[in-house]
C-alpha cells in the first residue's frame, strides 16, 4: 500500500463538508438496511414484522457507527463497539426465541 495514497484518502475525509458526510452515513444506513431486510426475510425461520424491523434497524445503526469510526480514524473506539455489537446481537438472538411471529 502506498503511504501517500492513504494519507490523501484521509485528507479527503477530513475536508468533507458535514452535509456530505451525513449523506454518506445515510447511504451506509440504507445499504445495510436493504441488505439486512433481504437476508433476514429469506430466513427459513419465521420472523415477525416487528422483529425484522428491529433487526434491520440495529444492524444498520451499527454499520453507521463502524463507518463513522473508520472514517474519523477512531480505531481505539472500535474495540468497545465490537463488544457492544456482539452483545446487542446476542441479546436480539436470545430474545427472538421467546416471541411468536406477527405474520
Amino acid at each position: 500500500m502506498n503511504w501517500k495514497n492513504w494519507t490523501g484518502s484521509a485528507t479527503f475525509w477530513k475536508t468533507l463538508p458535514t452535509s456530505s458526510f451525513l449523506i454518506f452515513l445515510a447511504a451506509v444506513f440504507c445499504l445495510f438496511a436493504s441488505l439486512g431486510f433481504i437476508l433476514d426475510s429469506r430466513n427459513p425461520h419465521e420472523t415477525g414484522a416487528s422483529q425484522l424491523a428491529l433487526n434491520v434497524l440495529v444492524r444498520s445503526l451499527f454499520a453507521v457507527c463502524w463507518a463513522f469510526l473508520g472514517v474519523r480514524r477512531m480505531f481505539k473506539s472500535m474495540i468497545p463497539l465490537a463488544a457492544g455489537q456482539m452483545s446487542a446481537l446476542w441479546i436480539r438472538k436470545t430474545s427472538q426465541t421467546s416471541f411468536a411471529p406477527v405474520f
